[in-house]
């Protein structure tokens, strides 16, 4: 008899496989229909070793016989799945059919925001007899003390109900989590839902009424979210921008300081956007407050960080007078700060103007000998440049080295010594699953790995490392080892969330070797990932057409659909229809597939058949009256005459 461990895995699989068809294919198709007949196999086996089955969940895990189970990519894919519908816990009972099953998953496969407006999972399978399988909901106000991005379909929700109902005490739970909540939004959820930003109109006037700080402290977070909008549609949200405008100068001087420490992404256009709900007498003043309120957060050691930061944003002339009444302000504040004794030595920023002077004697020098000194003292300084979180420098620095590369080839040596470093330095942070953010830019550098192969066959397969910085350099260094990674890739054909990182990866690295990666996996994958796999080949801007014509030709509807859809957005749009549509009338010995091919490009929407169904509504002969009807009600469907 099988380990229980194994049967309960074998039910996790099979009820993520039927959720992953029904996200395919409509609920009667007959995928989606197969895959529950193997999901109620699967269910029996289990309830022949523990009855009921109970399923507990928690945002991030899952727990079966009161013990959580160990993460896995499977595990917590359904942690997910079922916590955002507010599911604490499933119960499936003996003698629960087929149909009861259809009518569960296909509720589950409603999205949250249609779970949340239908009353919540227990009122949507209210709607349907469910007699062997109960459902336990999640208290949604115990939900706002999480902080996910899903939340803020929870809270809109809560915040509808609480005044819908006129529930004081739900309005009261609502406005305590609004703050963190708040932050999860973006202008254009407002802007685009006129029902959120009334009911966030409403909440804004009930606190102006009666809880002055709670107003004023969320007024705050919704500035935060206009200024991250970044244009003037800002200015469409309504009476939410009303209550905007009423904020004092000490309040949105305290917003803008927060935003400019915390957020790097805020510019000019931020500044632009503000002119939107301040008054222009007022901005010399909020310059004024934004300014002590920089000294006070950050202090004495947090001085120069400010002033770059300000001279970051500042630096460059801008159109807007707004922005040039903040930087004439600061700027004159900037020159009168006084530091405490010992405050003024901030080695990081030493290190950051040192290094800019290198790179900058580095752009005009012509002659050798003192290019290749000034790039000895960059490699002196590269483990420093590397750590300091400054991408601008790295994709300077660059640009600079490969043009000098390329007009002092005498400066090779000192070119060498320095690839060395990159090289290794990159290398362990691939092998340690960091980002590829600006090190790619460093491939010229890259000329040889410091590591053995063996070094990135256990941070790929045993760690289950699979960044493309760390595939890209496999590729790059080790070229001749791809049959050992398809063998290793093949051992871990049972992984089905490993291998769908690994497509995930490699379509965002642009190389020749990723088609043969992604036909390896294909050739000894099942359905589910071999789709993922065609989908991956869909989003390559290089897509393998040989490949996708061999499925077209070869594999089920499934998969040739997901061919065909590829193909679509190619040059080989009119093959692929001919393929699918253009086989041969021998006495309707290809019919069955032609009928299968008229169906996939009807669901699949692809208007472009049509001259091709019209051809089809030409053939004669009694054989071909199926196929006759089909195309004739699919041009029907389409109101093509």
């Amino acid at each position: 008899m099988r380990p229980k461990e194994q049967i309960w895995e074998d039910f996790f699989r099979s009820l993520r496989a039927s959720l992953n068809m029904l996200s395919l294919y409509s609920e009667k198709h007959p995928f989606f229909l197969n895959s529950i007949e193997d999901l109620k196999q699967k269910i029996d086996s289990l309830l022949a070793v523990i009855s009921p089955i109970v399923l507990a969940v928690t945002s991030d895990t899952l727990i079966v016989e009161n013990k959580p189970l160990e993460r896995s990519g499977l595990h917590d894919e359904l942690a997910k799945i079922l916590h955002r519908r507010k599911i604490k816990s499933v119960q499936i009972e003996k003698e629960v059919d087929q149909k009861e099953l259809h009518r569960f998953l296909t509720m589950l496969h409603l999205t949250p925001k249609q779970i949340f407006c239908s009353g919540g999972i227990r009122a949507v399978l209210g709607k349907e007899q469910f007699d062997h399988i109960r459902v336990e909901e999640l208290d949604y106000s115990q939900l706002l003390r999480d902080s996910g991005e899903e939340c803020k379909d929870v809270w809109a929700y809560l915040l509808q109900e609480a005044f819908d109902k006129k529930d004081a005490a739900r309005i009261n739970e609502v406005v305590d989590s609004a703050d963190k909540i708040i932050t999860h939004f973006n202008a254009q959820d407002f802007i685009q839902d006129k029902e959120l930003q009334g009911n966030m109109s409403r909440l804004l006037a009930h606190l102006e009424e009666g809880q002055k700080d709670k107003f004023r402290k969320i007024t705050k977070e919704v500035l935060k979210v206009i200024l991250r909008e970044r244009t003037q549609e800002a200015l469409e949200l309504g009476d939410i921008a009303g209550f905007v405008k009423k904020l004092d100068t000490e309040d949105v001087g305290d917003v803008l300081s927060d935003e400019i420490i915390a957020n790097p992404r805020f510019d000019s256009l931020s500044f632009n956007v503000l002119s939107l709900f301040v008054q222009e007498k007022s901005h010399k003043e909020i310059a004024s407050s934004l300014f002590g309120k920089l000294q006070q957060k950050e202090g004495p050691k947090g001085a120069p960080k400010v002033q770059r930061r300000l001279q970051e944003l500042f630096s460059i002339p801008e159109q807007s007078s707004i922005s040039e009444v903040y930087r004439k302000t600061l700027f004159s504040l900037l020159k009168e700060i006084t530091f405490e004794a010992g405050a003024h030595f901030d080695r990081d920023g030493l290190h950051h103007n040192y290094s800019y002077m290198l790179l900058n004697l580095c752009v005009p020098e012509t002659n050798p000998q003192m290019a290749g000194l000034i790039l000895g003292k960059i490699n002196d300084e590269w483990e420093k440049i590397s750590t300091s979180n400054d991408p601008q420098y790295l994709r300077d620095l660059a640009a600079v080295l490969k043009e000098k590369k390329k007009a002092i080839p005498s400066i090779q040596p000192a070119f060498d010594a320095f690839s060395d470093k990159v090289c290794r330095f990159v290398e362990k942070k691939a092998l340690a699953g960091g980002s590829s953010e600006g090190f790619l830019l460093y491939q010229d550098f890259l000329t040889k790995s410091s590591f053995g192969i063996e070094a990135y066959f256990d941070a790929i397969f045993s760690e289950h490392i699979s960044t493309p910085l760390v595939i890209s350099l496999f590729l790059k260094f080790f070229p001749g080892h791809m049959p050992v990674f398809y063998e290793k890739l093949s051992q871990q054909r049972a992984d089905l969330d490993f291998l769908k990182k690994i497509i995930d990866t490699v379509i965002q690295i642009e190389l020749p070797a990723v088609s043969g990666i992604l036909a390896q996996i294909y050739s000894f994958s099942n359905t589910l990932i071999k789709i993922e796999v065609v989908r991956a080949m869909r989003k390559m801007q290089r897509k393998d057409e040989g490949f996708l014509f061999s499925v077209l030709q070869k594999e089920d509807a499934p998969l040739r659909k997901e061919a065909l859809l590829a193909l679509l957005e190619g040059q080989r749009k009119d093959r692929a229809l001919a393929l699918l549509l253009g086989l041969p009338d021998e006495f309707g010995k290809y019919n069955s597939a032609l009928l299968e091919n008229i169906i996939l490009v009807e669901e699949a929407q692809v208007q472009a058949a049509t001259p091709h169904l019209k051809l089809l509504l030409k053939r004669r002969f009694f054989w071909n009256r199926r196929i006759r009807n089909k195309a004739k009600e699919t041009l029907e469907k389409w109101h093509v005459g």
